[in-house]
């Protein structure tokens, strides 16, 4: 799957929040995490480490944040051809079938209904895997 120095990027508003997918990676064996508090946080860590040369591999998002949301944050990834190829992970505490369905039709790879697991996380990231190695 991923290798141990794939670059992820975790943005929520919640320090929780961010603390636990960030343990939950670590606990896959993954270190090598950057946060962002909002959308548009991350678009300011997006920028920077596109311009260090260092490129996220992965952004997993909070859907519900202040600012730029999860879904706005998105969005501007896909029409940006700078990020539109970084795969990108979804969650949120809302469990709408439409929100699902609006956010993988916007671009996301995958989607979470918290609580984030162990368990659904690493199913994820195997998805996120396996699409992007059938289409190179």
């Amino acid at each position: 799957m991923f290798s141990t120095d794939t670059r992820f990027l975790v943005v929520d508003d919640s320090p929780t929040g961010r603390d636990m997918v960030k343990e939950l990676l670590s606990r896959l064996g993954y270190s090598n995490i950057t946060e962002a508090v909002d959308g548009l946080d991350a678009v300011e860590s997006l920028e920077k480490s596109s311009n260090e040369g260092k490129s996220f591999n992965i952004v997993i998002a909070d859907w519900n944040m202040p600012r730029m949301n999860g879904l706005d944050l998105l969005v501007y990834m896909k029409q940006n051809p700078k990020y539109n190829t970084i795969p990108f992970l979804m969650f949120t505490a809302e469990s709408d079938v439409s929100l699902v369905t609006l956010a993988l039709s916007s671009g996301a790879d995958e989607f979470i209904v918290k609580p984030v697991t162990e368990e659904n996380l690493l199913e994820k990231l195997k998805s996120i895997w396996t699409k992007i190695n059938e289409n190179p």
